[in-house]
């Protein structure tokens, strides 16, 4: 291989791979939010968690919707704190836009937390609401004699007798004996509840069972199922305060482009047509240069041939003009001698 040959083929190899560098970075990088959002993050136990929820000190707080942050408690269960109180997400169904819950004071089926802890559930200011809502009140500090009709509804809240809290009343204000508990027992708070067929109508209610069983809430946020089916991640951008979708190349409103990943391909198919072209132009520039350069030799030969043919005319003009003049001048000298 010739020496332009080699230069020619180096400068080409460089100029292919200065310009796949030069657009791999623009189709391979992708961006951040995409990456912190992409890969599931759980507790221990309990559902899977996904957008709008997010988890708290894991996740970024934009790969889930404003008041969704979730906790995993010691247990490792997924908690919501809702107006003071610890609740445990057990079931999250994303197509119903539904969750259900219970109070961590009744997470064990064997013995209660400390009930008197609980306090009044409100949903002010929160982006849900109560599927189906019943209430069970819970009454501490009660004083006098216990009759009759409320023992039935005696539970142990589980304080350890602290502050004469080890027992209380749990009862559903249609019940005939909520007017006289209310007076004998200083504190009550309310704790929904959601009763299935006729239980509230029962007589014997297991309000155990109830306060075990929680709740179901109905949540109000963007919706992520066109932006997943798109292979986006859903997020919330705080600045704007609108949902965007996470793709590789940038944040969208709702989805991803459908033709992301094709322009990534096409990205890539341009590079590697683009060296072709560049090594078929440099190949066909090395011909029109070596052309160039024969006929500049072959110009330059007949030049040199031209002014060989001049100089030995003039040469040879010269040549015979000296020849002539030599010759005048011996011709008298010989006419003289005879």
């Amino acid at each position: 291989m010739s020496q332009e040959k080699r230069y020619i083929l180096i400068a080409s190899l460089n100029l292919c791979v200065f310009c796949f560098i030069l657009q791999l970075d623009k189709c391979c990088a992708v961006d951040p939010q995409f990456v912190a959002c992409k890969n599931p993050v759980n507790c221990r136990y309990g559902p899977r968690i996904s957008f709008p929820f997010y988890i708290e000190d894991v996740q970024k707080s934009y790969c889930g919707y404003p008041g969704f942050g979730l906790n995993c408690s010691e247990q490792g269960f997924p908690v919501v704190h809702i107006a003071g109180n610890e609740y445990v997400v057990e079931d999250i169904r994303y197509q119903d836009h539904t969750f259900q819950l219970k109070n961590l004071v009744f997470n064990s089926s064997v013995s209660n937390g400390c009930v008197s802890v609980i306090k009044n559930v409100s949903l002010y200011n929160r982006p849900f609401d109560f599927v189906k809502k019943s209430k069970i009140y819970l009454l501490s500090k009660c004083n006098g004699s216990i009759s009759q009709n409320l023992s039935k509804h005696m539970i142990d809240f589980g304080c350890g007798g602290e502050n004469g809290n080890d027992w209380g009343y749990a009862m559903i204000v249609e019940d005939e004996s909520f007017e006289s508990a209310l007076q004998v027992c200083e504190k009550h708070v309310m704790a929904p509840v959601e009763m299935l067929g006729d239980e509230g109508s029962s007589r014997d209610v297991d309000y155990l069972v109830l306060l075990r069983r929680g709740f179901r809430l109905k949540w109000t946020a963007a919706n992520c199922s066109e932006c997943a089916e798109s292979r986006g991640h859903c997020g919330f951008d705080v600045n704007t305060y609108q949902f965007k979708c996470f793709c590789t190349d940038r944040p969208h409103a709702l989805s991803c482009p459908p033709s992301t990943a094709k322009m990534n391909l096409g990205l890539i198919l341009g590079i590697v047509f683009s060296c072709i072209g560049v090594v078929i132009l440099l190949f066909c520039l090395r011909k029109k240069i070596f052309w160039h350069n024969n006929l500049r030799f072959w110009e330059s030969r007949a030049e040199d041939h031209l002014n060989i043919e001049a100089f030995l005319k003039n040469s040879g003009s010269m040549l015979q003009k000296d020849t002539t003049m030599q010759t005048s001048n011996e011709s008298p000298v010989t006419s003289k001698s005879n």
